[in-house]
């Protein structure tokens, strides 16, 4: 939820995504944002994907998409050939690499099986306190990088929250908990506003 702007996606566990919550949260640098081994990296396609939202046009059911969901560094590059993404822009087909760096992604997008393409929720630079980490609901209209990367806009937005559920079932729930939100770090940037992602 960003303001008065809200989405809600479900999507059947892939081989890599999990129903372990443990797993589920922002994908942070510390084994404690992870299943207490090693940090989060979810680079997965998956089905069945299901999106409500309030932001137009990115609304379906039965969608195939893709997540993205580490604390490192990507790049642009499609190496996992996502179909539609760019090799030249942060989209929805990025490249983890050597994952090195603490940049941060958390995106969920759709490739297939509807009218949209694109990303559905991003949540990207959380790791570095310096930072004001960039979301979005919807491909980030007007910009290269449709995929929020590098927006560093956080602040723009007085309601910000990220709630993530793991169950079986896809439908939303009735009364979803207020205990349990994340709010985007919002500090003001220490480095150069032309620092990317990789690096």
């Amino acid at each position: 939820e960003l303001d008065s702007s809200y989405v809600w996606v479900s999507m059947d566990k892939s081989a890599l995504f999990t129903d372990d919550s443990r797993k589920l949260g922002v994908p942070c640098m510390s084994l404690q944002c992870g299943d207490g081994t090693i940090p989060t990296v979810v680079q997965d396609m998956v089905t069945n994907v299901n999106v409500d939202s309030n932001v137009a046009g990115i609304s379906g059911s039965n969608l195939s998409g893709n997540l993205e969901f580490w604390p490192y560094n990507y790049s642009p590059a499609n190496t996992d050939s996502v179909p539609g993404a760019n090799d030249d822009t942060f989209d929805f087909g990025d490249d983890l690499g050597s994952q090195t760096g603490s940049y941060g992604s958390m995106q969920v997008h759709v490739n297939g099986g509807g009218s949209y393409n694109g990303t559905i929720f991003a949540f990207n630079a959380f790791n570095d306190a310096g930072l004001v980490a960039d979301i979005g609901i919807g491909n980030r209209v007007g910009a290269t990088n449709t995929d929020w990367s590098l927006a560093a806009n956080a602040g723009d937005y007085t309601i910000r929250k990220l709630r993530v559920f793991a169950s079986g079932a896809a439908d939303p729930p009735t009364d979803a908990p207020t205990d349990a939100l994340t709010d985007a770090p919002t500090a003001s940037p220490t480095t150069s506003p032309t620092a990317s992602p990789t690096g």
